[in-house]
């Protein structure tokens, strides 16, 4: 329950640091960008950023990994199955988050995708774990 002021905290602000799509340049101008250099990675549209992206099923699969690995990990030194639910989720979840704030500030395509992403692989993978 600890964890719960820090996420909503980061999440917003992730919302404000996020680069909005008025600041990418128009389409014309991409052409001109090198496709290999830095500044092109950071001012190239998020075409990538589709829901069905394989970025998008990496997401899922390492959170689902995680989450299902911390709850088996924290059940067998608990008991309690609500804790231990809400523990691996938030754990999960503060390292998506995490992972997110990393890309605004370094070279990285921040996006609200990944974290929905997230959040459904530690829900799987945790009720993958609690029904073993």
């Amino acid at each position: 329950m600890k964890c719960i002021p820090a996420l909503l905290i980061s999440s917003i602000w992730l919302f404000f640091a996020v680069p909005r799509a008025s600041a990418f340049p128009p389409a014309g101008k991409l052409s001109s960008i090198r496709s290999d250099s830095l500044r092109s990675l950071r001012s190239a549209p998020l075409a990538h950023d589709s829901w069905i992206a394989p970025d998008k099923f990496d997401h899922l699969l390492l959170s689902a990994m995680l989450s299902s690995s911390i709850y088996l990990q924290m059940k067998v030194h608990h008991n309690e199955p609500k804790a231990v639910l809400v523990s691996s989720l938030g754990l999960t979840l503060t390292l998506g988050v995490g992972k997110e704030l990393y890309d605004v500030i370094h070279p990285g395509h921040p996006s609200w995708k990944d974290l929905a992403a997230d959040a459904v692989g530690a829900l799987l993978g945790a009720l993958v774990a609690q029904s073993l």
